[in-house]
């Protein structure tokens, strides 16, 4: 209801300041108008009572908002949204695409393995070279590799001085840190030019002197 007054006192104080400059009736002259329009100005400004009914009238209409509550829907966290979409909060990161660039890709494995069964061993010790080089992690194949070679290079006797040296070759490849593996190579290295020096002063020449062919 005060807000109702108040409303109607602005209305009358609306229709005064016309009257100032259009006299009609009740007011009758720019005067009366006048008046009647100080005197509700001076009533609407001047009448705390109905200023705090009008910010009662606010807060109660504020109020009736927060009971029937807001509608829209709560701004999602991102914690919640990777919660809610497990894939998403599976996404890879760097650090994943770092730690997979540090294992060798499946056509590399592929490629030891058919070199080592076909006994290109020399190929294969290249290829766990440039694993080191590149910095992969290695270790699963390296295992297998190493002890396969092992089963083969164990049984043969020293005087086969190149499959051991092609062994020894090929483990020092993959374990450079063993250094029994690294000792072979040279021990059979030696052993063959051992045998080379004495097949060659084995040997008998024969000259024909008529052709001068020796």
């Amino acid at each position: 209801m005060p807000e109702f007054g108040l409303t109607v006192g602005s209305l009358i104080f609306c229709v005064a300041i016309v009257a100032i400059i259009y006299p009609f009736k009740p007011f009758q002259s720019r005067r009366n108008a006048m008046l009647v329009a100080f005197a509700c100005l001076a009533a609407v400004d001047l009448n705390p009572a109905a200023i705090r009914n009008v910010e009662d009238a606010a807060s109660d209409r504020n109020a009736t908002e927060l009971a029937l509550g807001d509608t829209r829907p709560d701004p999602i966290s991102p914690a919640e949204n990777d919660a809610a979409d497990p894939e998403a909060a599976r996404a890879p990161t760097a650090r994943d695409d770092e730690a997979a660039q540090t294992v060798p890709s499946e056509r590399d494995i592929c490629a030891v393995m058919t070199s080592f069964e076909a006994r290109r061993w020399a190929e294969t010790a290249a290829q766990f070279r440039a694993f080191q080089e590149a910095g992969y992690d290695y270790q699963p194949i390296a295992s297998e590799i190493e002890e396969r070679t092992l089963a083969i290079v164990r049984p043969l006797p020293v005087s086969q001085h190149h499959a051991n040296l092609d062994g020894y070759r090929l483990l020092a490849a993959i374990r450079p840190e063993n250094p029994r593996y690294r000792q072979k190579i040279p021990e059979y290295e030696n052993r063959i030019e051992r045998t080379r020096l004495v097949a060659v002063g084995a040997l008998r020449q024969n000259e024909d002197r008529v052709q001068g062919i020796t």
